[in-house]
Formats: structure tokens, C-alpha cells, sequence
């Protein structure tokens, strides 16, 4: 069972590190295989419609498509700017305190005092400035594109993240419909500098941050547990009603614990663990083994196309071009 205690690792944001030393072997997980169950855990980086990462050029394309009308002057997070509005909002919503921090001050921003040496007026400067060249427009493209927030210098924890490692989180958000991102404006994806949070050992979790243990995994597995993990911020409000609950027929018992009443729709063993585990496992399998899913199935495949990716199917190359 040791095998598959790292392979849950893998995608649980509370399990603790399991040592790895076995060879995982992936090709128990058939559909129809008669060996068990659960559909076959796909390699991410084989599965169909995959997009290729933006060049920089690319992204530069689309941040100097923001610039409209006059540009005006502020003073942000301690940096003063001349910019278009839009950039300027940008590069503000980065840096500054999030007001959800009085409620949760350990979950989000302090808000930072960013000096910009040399100096810049413009916030692409103020980027490759701050963060690198590469590393800053590519923070600016994600922030623009995908509403996701990897600056840590406004954060009371976070690393800078390496280039090659932030280039894997815009690969998989990439490989996403553009019509169900942005979501959730602002929201804060991580590089932490621990093995954890409150004394366990993680991969990664919900609230969009990747640990240590994240960056010794395989390509593949990196994209796996981002893809899980965002698959529970697309869960929110909708993973504890009855229309996807229904689908599993998931009850409380006696204990007030989760309890699948319909075993042989999950997907993955680990999606027997809750509702919440069930919603990412399906939407992690929907986008990198959507043929498997349709097959085995239909009703999972229906609700994650029509109530999470607007239309958008994986299943087979045909439908990649249809893909918005």
C-alpha cells in the first residue's frame, strides 16, 4: 500500500509526506481494466488540447493591449507610476493589503513598500524592476489573464518563484477554457518556503499554494496536484449542494461524517474522501482524461461540462479546435 500512500500525497492538501522511495506504478489506474475500479490516472503532459506557455513576446503583446486612454499618476505600495489606468490597477491589486486580512491575518496580505531601484514610471518597468525580467512580466501576464496573485512581497509568508516553476502553474492554467478564467479576482497562488502549514507536511492545497515537497515531484505530477488543487477553488459553492451531491449520493452519518452512498461513480479512490475530494478528482479528470470520464461517467462529465467549463470538452483532438 505504500505506492498509494504517495500517490495520495500527492493530491491531498492535509496527508503527510509519505517517503517515496518506491516506483509509483500509474498503469494499476485502467479504465476497465478489471483490476479495479477507478479510471486511469492520466500523464498530464500526453493528454489532449494541450496549449502551448505564451512567449514573452506573446506576453508583452497582451499587457501593452491593456494601455488605453490618458495615462494619469499615482503612488502605489510606495512606488510612484505614470501609467495607464488599467496597468496601474494591476499593479496596485498586487501590492497592496487585502481587506480580508483583519478577518484571516495569517491567509492574506500585509500589503507592501516597494522601492523601485533605479528608478521607473511605468509599471512594466516597475516589474522587470522588482522581480527579473521574465519573472515579472510573466507575474503581470498570470495577474491580467487568470486573476491569480504570485507576488509574496505583500504577503506575511511566500518565496519568489522560480521562473521555470511559475512557468508549470501558467502551463496548466493555460490548459484551461479562457471562459471560466479569471476567477476569483486577486486570489493569491504561492510559493511557500516550508514543508507545510501548522506542523503538516503538504504538496499543495486549496488556498493556491505549493510547498517544498511540490517541487520535488515530476513534471506531470506538479500539473496533477495544481490541477486538483484548483479544481477545489472552482468547487466553492457548488461541491455541498444537492446537485452535485445527488451525483454520488453523498450523506452525513451518525458522526456528522461524509459518506459516499454510490461508491462506483468515483472517480479516483482518494474522491471517496469527501465531497470537496470528490469535485477535484472529477474536475482534475474532466480536463486531462475526459474520454475515461464520459465513458464511465456520463452524469460527472455532463455536470463539469455544462456547470463548470462552459461548454468547453477534452475528450477527444477533434474538439480542441471548438475549445474557447
Amino acid at each position: 500500500m505504500k505506492w498509494l500512500v504517495c500517490l495520495l500525497t500527492v493530491l491531498s492538501s492535509t496527508s503527510a509526506l509519505a517517503q517515496c522511495d518506491e516506483v509509483l506504478d500509474l498503469s494499476l489506474f485502467k479504465d476497465f481494466d478489471g483490476i479495479t475500479a477507478f479510471l486511469a490516472r492520466p500523464n498530464v503532459t500526453q493528454s489532449p488540447c494541450k496549449r502551448s506557455p505564451p512567449t514573452q513576446a506573446e506576453m508583452l503583446l497582451h499587457l501593452n493591449g491593456l494601455r488605453s486612454g490618458s495615462k494619469q499618476t499615482r503612488t502605489v505600495a510606495g512606488a510612484t507610476l505614470n501609467d495607464n489606468k488599467e496597468l496601474l490597477e494591476l499593479f496596485g491589486e498586487m501590492h497592496n493589503r487585502d481587506p480580508r486580512s483583519t478577518k484571516e491575518p495569517w491567509r492574506y496580505s500585509r500589503g507592501a513598500t516597494i522601492s523601485v531601484n533605479p528608478p521607473c514610471n511605468e509599471v512594466l518597468c516597475a516589474m522587470k524592476t522588482i522581480y527579473g525580467e521574465e519573472l515579472g512580466i510573466q507575474m503581470l501576464y498570470m495577474r491580467s489573464k487568470f486573476g491569480f496573485n504570485t507576488s509574496h512581497l505583500a504577503m506575511h509568508e511566500g518565496d519568489p518563484w522560480p521562473s521555470q516553476d511559475l512557468g508549470t502553474v501558467m502551463a496548466m492554467l493555460e490548459d484551461m477554457p479562457d471562459s471560466i478564467l479569471p476567477i476569483n479576482e486577486g486570489m493569491r497562488f504561492l510559493h511557500m518556503p516550508t514543508r507545510g502549514r501548522d506542523g503538516v507536511e503538504m504538496i499543495a492545497e486549496s488556498l493556491m499554494h505549493v510547498y517544498l515537497g511540490w517541487n520535488e515531484l515530476p513534471e506531470s505530477e506538479k500539473t496533477t496536484s495544481l490541477a486538483h488543487e484548483l479544481g477545489h477553488v472552482f468547487g466553492e459553492g457548488k461541491a455541498d449542494k444537492p446537485e452535485w451531491l445527488n451525483l454520488s449520493g453523498w450523506t452525513k452519518n451518525v458522526a456528522n461524517e461524509w459518506v459516499m452512498g454510490r461508491t462506483d461513480t468515483a472517480v479516483l479512490e482518494y474522491a471517496q474522501t469527501n465531497p470537496n475530494e470528490d469535485f477535484a478528482e472529477t474536475f482534475f479528470m474532466y480536463r486531462y482524461n475526459g474520454a475515461a470520464l464520459k465513458r464511465r461517467q456520463p452524469e460527472k462529465y455532463r455536470y463539469m461540462k455544462e456547470r463548470v467549463f462552459n461548454g468547453a470538452e477534452y475528450d477527444t483532438l477533434a474538439n480542441c479546435s471548438g475549445v474557447p
